[in-house]
């Protein structure tokens, strides 16, 4: 694995590929808020939110493969998250399934709970990733620019970014030492030596991240990113954005 797997594009020449970032970050702000508002009760509406992300992803030509991987970096935590849910949230008198021996029983409620849950932050990491891999990191940044969003925020998200390709290759290179000084360690041996690892990782990758930072200053960088000029997008695009939107809309009041 390289630095190369942070990278989230996906080269294409798709409708979505073409669209302009900003109008691409408007319509997945709105999915997410539909996806959000929508009532957890109501499946119908669940499913239509479900297929805007696949039907987005198979017209632009996004593998199924790379979109999952991407829902598997976050399903842990989702999981963990609302793996209590079942025992400590729905409404008495409707238990899905009792465990033996004790009174602690799965309310039918708050399952249906946890599963909307697990829907919605699922739709939204997959309306992320697919902004993502027909937009690219750095094109992103300049539609957040183009919205005014504050400049500060916009360079925390940019260094975070960078500095994520800082720590994989200290830890490549940490990695690569360790494997040729000691390439048979018995278990214990090993985590050891990856907790001193972990603590030399912090104050190596700190010492280049300095070094970074003087070297920016050292060629005028003024606390401003300079980003590519971005499209304002056209009038159809706008069209077809605002009428994603009132769908959106329609679909979280409707009853």
């Amino acid at each position: 694995m390289t630095a190369d797997a942070f990278e989230q594009y996906v080269p294409g020449d798709s409708f979505l590929h073409r669209a302009a970032p900003v109008v691409k970050v408007c319509g997945a702000g709105a999915f997410i808020l539909c996806v959000v508002l929508c009532p957890a009760s109501s499946w119908p509406r669940s499913v239509a939110c479900a297929s805007i992300p696949l039907l987005a992803a198979l017209a632009a030509g996004v593998p199924g493969r790379w979109m999952l991987a991407r829902v598997a970096v976050v399903l842990p935590f989702v999981l963990l998250a609302g793996a209590s849910l079942p025992f400590v949230a729905g409404r008495p008198g409707e238990a899905l399934w009792q465990v033996p021996g004790t009174t602690w029983a799965v309310p039918l409620s708050a399952v249906e709970l946890f599963a909307s849950i697990l829907l919605k932050s699922t739709l939204c990491v997959l309306a992320v990733a697919l902004l993502l891999a027909t937009t690219g990191f750095h094109r992103l940044l300049g539609a957040l620019q183009l919205l005014r969003v504050p400049a500060l925020f916009v360079s925390l998200l940019c260094f975070m970014y960078r500095y994520l390709f800082v720590l994989w290759d200290e830890t490549v290179r940490m990695t690569r030492a360790r494997n040729a000084r000691a390439p048979r360690q018995r278990p214990l041996e090993r985590l050891r030596t990856v907790g001193h690892m972990a603590g030399s990782l912090f104050l190596r990758s700190y010492e280049r991240a300095e070094r970074v930072a003087h070297a920016m200053v050292a060629r005028g960088f003024d606390g401003t990113m300079r980003l590519t000029e971005q499209s304002a997008g056209s009038a159809a695009q706008w069209l077809a954005v605002g009428g994603f939107t009132a769908a959106c809309a329609a679909m979280v009041v409707w009853r």
